[in-house]
């Protein structure tokens, strides 16, 4: 029942007397409200509303309030990856295709794509990535404790901050405009492939035993995003 009631109690804490007129503006403004950090942080039960908070929790609930208020542009819930660089396509981090990182095999990333199919995009480019090496993204707590001077999702960092999507809110205003909203981050975009740049690299991460646990960290770091600002209503 409470879960039912949530979105209810966000809403009248959230938008108080705000009328929803399904303009453009409010429509971004409404979504941006309900899925970055900002808005999240409103309604505690949303991944503590915390910067990296789980992107799946934040657009999942984005995704019923959307639905509940009858916004009447389309709007739902995807997750986007990307592939790792080849001699052929050494841009191929930069695009972001819908699905999610799945497993490695001998050496070579299997991915699950929309639709479920799953299909390798052969051999890496990157000089040294080993057999026992997947595919990951790194966000800014991928640090490495030994290292404080090193960069956020470089060699050797980890265990944590590792992700296998972004998981992002898409509206389409116009068969022309389309909006992008990354969960749990403070972004919005009209251009998918700058969803990835919430992420500090995408890396080729190894698991070891360290004091009898097994842990991740980053072996070889594929690719390094530079930041993209977010475009405006």
């Amino acid at each position: 029942m409470m879960a039912d009631l949530a979105p209810h109690f966000y809403l009248s804490r959230s938008f108080g007397n705000v009328k929803y007129t399904g303009n453009l503006g409010t429509e971004v403004w409404l979504f941006h409200e309900v899925c970055t950090v900002e808005g999240a942080s409103k309604y505690d039960g949303v991944a503590n509303a915390t910067p990296g908070a789980d992107c799946i929790s934040t657009v999942g609930f984005a995704e019923r309030v959307w639905k509940m208020v009858g916004a009447p542009k389309p709007g739902k819930a995807n997750l986007y990856i990307a592939f790792y660089k080849t001699a052929a396509a050494p841009d191929r981090p930069m695009r972001a295709v819908e699905g999610t990182l799945a497993s490695t095999k001998d050496g070579v990333t299997t991915y699950t794509i929309s639709g479920g199919q799953h299909q390798t995009y052969g051999v890496p480019s990157t000089p040294g990535v080993l057999a026992n090496h997947f595919l990951q993204f790194t966000d800014s707590s991928c640090v490495d404790a030994a290292n404080p001077n090193a960069a956020a999702g470089t060699a050797g960092c980890g265990p944590k901050g590792f992700n296998s999507f972004e998981g992002t809110f898409v509206v389409e205003v116009s068969p022309t405009e389309t909006w992008y909203f990354p969960g749990g981050t403070t972004k919005s975009y009209k251009n998918d492939n700058k969803v990835l740049t919430v992420f500090k690299t995408l890396a080729w991460a190894e698991e070891k035993m360290v004091m009898n646990k097994l842990q991740k960290s980053v072996a070889i770091v594929d690719y390094t995003y530079a930041p993209a600002n977010s475009d405006e209503p």
